[in-house]
């Protein structure tokens, strides 16, 4: 048998505080939901009519069940009654329904998402009762009181929090993380006119959609709601009319009416928000809608970020700060107290501490000799100041750049050639040459082909532009799809930074080596797992601004040391789809590259997989369709029969945890393993793999839904945090397993540049860094 979190003597014992919270008192066995229909039928999704029915009814339906709280299509309520009810409502319009209220069930311990959903509705009461406004679909509350202007960039900052129940373990616990969202002082309309000042009597409507689809706008006023935009409707604006629900009306009316807001600009398009269950209803109109979030002019100035930095990403101790604040307003705010009481929901203000586990600080060998170790540092990295690993020679290599780059190509040239001669890398004499943005494409897919006697190259270096995204995309499709032959490219004003060009070159001529067949470091065995062990990272890309396919990125280590990967991916028909249909067809091609980098003589005895990018309500159908499918792969090799053991990764979690240090409150070290109390199951774990210099080190949840071979947790969580050290593209910890990280990156690449499954000559290069 696997055995229970926190069993196995894998490290040291250091006690972290979280930021969830404990219910003192719960609701369970004595709370009713009752289903609500109507007669006439109101579409599911229609919930600010369905809001406006039971609204205007409640004072009738507290007669018969007392006071209640409405959760999308359902009711609770304290009291229980044993059979149906109606109620007839009669709306300003005139329109009438009658509200059908049936029992259906009693919230238990053991009727889990209902308990949920009941908990995070009362919880939902409560934040609202502190003025607090939830702006997106997202279980996030912000407090348009405490904002911070940063007036010189025109930004403001909304402080807020992220606040859901979950449950966990045994318990239903409270989960309270400090939240800010950026908000710029530039309306919808100001864009509008700056792209149409620009658009020079072009296809202004074009224009605008493809600039604006997919920004996250929020209205100023009412709730304060965000919108993701979905369609400028340049032929539509305020003037025109809409079905309200006391009829026809127009948008300049019902805004002044609804709002007391006066639209200054009748002759404005109208913007229309994204909506996944189908064309949005809603139209909003721009000059009531403001930007969020940064420019890229923001994020490439460092100045600017840091600023930014100071209000957004806060201090281990004024973290843990921010959540106790809002534990002890929910349990000391009269109304709150008064909500809780009512609905039976007592939450304790203590945050929750646990016993963590501190693995041993991981060391990475390099060079041809064991005794080549270099340990991690305290700031989670180390330096390469010797040979790598395995380093294969760049005999054959080909410099592209512009006329206007051409003169920084000798110093770019002899850098890397003395960073590689540093690092064991022996490079041949570059072929260089000048390009033409228009003829560079075609450079690039015949890279493969011997130009005037000159060898084919093994890798191309191409000096970009820094914004030239289309280039960009050429290159890597031109590569992927047709030469074969790998590319790493370069940002021209990386050439004029004196003060990062010495570690950009460093980390370059790395990335070459890579993919060009070397091996840079590796780190020790995992005790306890055999040597003929395959890892594997899964993830998906979806496209949401333009709604490309869906990509599968499948990523399989193919040498027992984890230094080398097989890679490929799979285009998904349905956009938007998460579960990899294709998984078993991959597994096949990556057992086989394993048989073939092996020399034939063997297959993996155990296959660990790490999954990324699987949501809760889709980890049942990972469970029964992916691993399924790799099961069925082994069918065709008979008596083949190796360890499985699937783990889904999520880097996306609210959890924080925090540890005692000699100056306060602070991040918990490199390594430390949460498997107790606040995990999600049994077979699950936190790992903080990762060192910040600034803000919180966010953990990564690790939930294994599948082990046939019974690997102890702890095994599998040490072999992650090993992982995190061999993504060749940094020197030090990152938040998720290299194959996960590889997985996400070719999927990325392929989804935003190459739209196509790569050629065969790419597969075992890790093309895509």
């Amino acid at each position: 048998m696997a055995s229970r979190p926190g069993t196995s003597q894998a490290g040291t014992s250091i006690q972290v505080t979280t930021n969830f919270y404990r219910l003192q008192r719960s609701p369970v066995n004595n709370v009713t939901v009752y289903a609500i229909s109507f007669t006439p039928e109101v579409e599911s999704g229609n919930r600010s009519l369905i809001s406006a029915i039971i609204s205007k009814g409640s004072s009738e339906i507290k007669k018969q069940i007392g006071e209640f709280i409405k959760a999308g299509n359902v009711i609770f309520s304290k009291i229980a009654k044993a059979d149906y009810f109606s109620t007839r409502v009669v709306l300003k319009n005139n329109a009438e329904y009658i509200v059908l209220i049936t029992p259906v069930t009693t919230i238990t311990g053991e009727n889990v998402n209902s308990y949920r959903m009941y908990a995070n509705s009362v919880l939902k009461k409560m934040l609202t009762a502190l003025d607090l406004k939830q702006v997106t679909i997202m279980p996030k509350f912000y407090d348009p009181r405490e904002t911070e202007k940063i007036q010189h960039l025109k930004l403001e900052i909304w402080r807020g929090y992220t606040a859901t129940f979950s449950h966990h373990l045994q318990d239903m616990l409270l989960n309270i993380d400090f939240s800010s969202k950026i908000i710029r002082d530039t309306t919808a309309l100001e864009c509008i006119e700056e792209i149409r000042a620009n658009s020079r009597n072009q296809n202004l409507e074009n224009n605008l959609n493809n600039e604006m689809k997919g920004m996250i706008v929020m209205a100023k006023y009412g709730n304060f709601k965000c919108y993701k935009i979905e369609q400028v409707l340049i032929n539509e604006n305020p003037t025109n009319s809409f079905l309200g629900r006391e009829g026809p009306i127009t948008y300049l009316n019902y805004y002044k009416k609804q709002y007391n807001l006066e639209i200054k600009n009748p002759r404005q398009p109208l913007l229309v928000p994204y909506d996944k269950n189908g064309p949005s209803k809603i139209k909003l109109i721009p000059e009531f809608c403001v930007l969020t979030g940064l420019t890229d002019e923001m994020r490439k100035d460092f100045r600017a970020m840091n600023e930014i930095a100071e209000f957004t990403r806060l201090a281990p101790n004024k973290r843990l700060q921010e959540s106790n604040k809002l534990a002890t307003n929910l349990v000391n705010n009269p109304k709150c107290r008064e909500i809780s009481n009512e609905f039976c929901m007592q939450i304790n203000s203590s945050p929750i501490q646990v016993n963590a586990i501190r693995l041993p600080q991981e060391s990475v060998r390099v060079g041809p000799n064991q005794s080549d170790m270099i340990n991690i540092d305290s700031r989670g990295g180390f330096n390469l100041r010797s040979s790598i690993l395995s380093p294969v020679a760049i005999e054959n290599w080909l410099v592209l750049t512009t006329d206007r780059d051409a003169s920084n190509r000798d110093r770019l040239i002899k850098t890397l050639v003395n960073k590689g001669g540093q690092l064991g890398i022996r490079f041949g004499q570059a072929v260089q040459m000048n390009y033409q943005p228009r003829s560079l494409k075609d450079i690039i897919r015949t890279l493969n082909q011997s130009q005037g006697g000159r060898p084919i190259p093994q890798i191309a270096l191409i000096v970009l532009s820094p914004n030239d995204k289309r280039g960009y995309d050429e290159i890597k499709e031109a590569c992927a799809l047709t030469s074969g032959i790998p590319t790493q490219c370069l940002k021209a004003n990386n050439l004029n930074n004196p003060k990062k060009f010495d570690s950009i070159m460093s980390k370059l001529v790395v990335q070459m080596a890579a993919k060009t067949g070397s091996a840079a470091w590796q780190v020790a065995p995992t005790q306890g797992l055999p040597q003929k062990t395959m890892v594997i990272g899964i993830d998906v890309f979806h496209d949401t601004v333009h709604r490309a396919k869906s990509v599968l990125g499948f990523v399989a280590s193919i040498h027992p040391a984890f230094t080398s990967y097989f890679n490929t991916t799979r285009i998904h028909n349905r956009v938007g789809e998460e579960i990899g249909g294709h998984v078993g067809d991959c597994f096949r091609e990556a057992l086989n590259a394993f048989f073939e980098a092996t020399k034939k003589k063997f297959l993996p005895e155990v296959v660990i997989v790490y999954r990324d990018g699987v949501g809760d309500s889709q980890i049942e159908a990972a469970r029964n369709y992916e691993v399924q499918a790799m099961k069925r792969i082994l069918v065709d090799y008979q008596g083949y029969n190796p360890q499985i053991v699937y783990v889904l990764v999520n880097k996306k979690t609210n959890a924080k945890f925090y540890v005692q240090g000699q100056k306060g409150i602070d991040n918990p070290p490199s390594g430390t393993v949460i498997n107790s109390v606040v995990i999600p199951e049994n077979q699950s774990f936190y790992l903080i793999s990762h060192v910040v210099t600034q803000g919180m080190a966010s953990p990564s949840l690790y939930r294994i839904i599948h082990n046939d071979g019974n690997i102890d947790l702890m095994i599998v969580a040490k072999l992650a945090f090993k992982l995190c050290f061999m993504y060749y593209n940094w020197t030090g910890g990152i938040k998720v397993p290299a194959p996960t990280m590889m997985a996400h990156k070719l999927a990325y690449i392929v989804g935003q540049s190459v739209h196509a499954t790569h050629v065969e000559a790419l597969k075992t290069l890790p093309w895509f860094y």
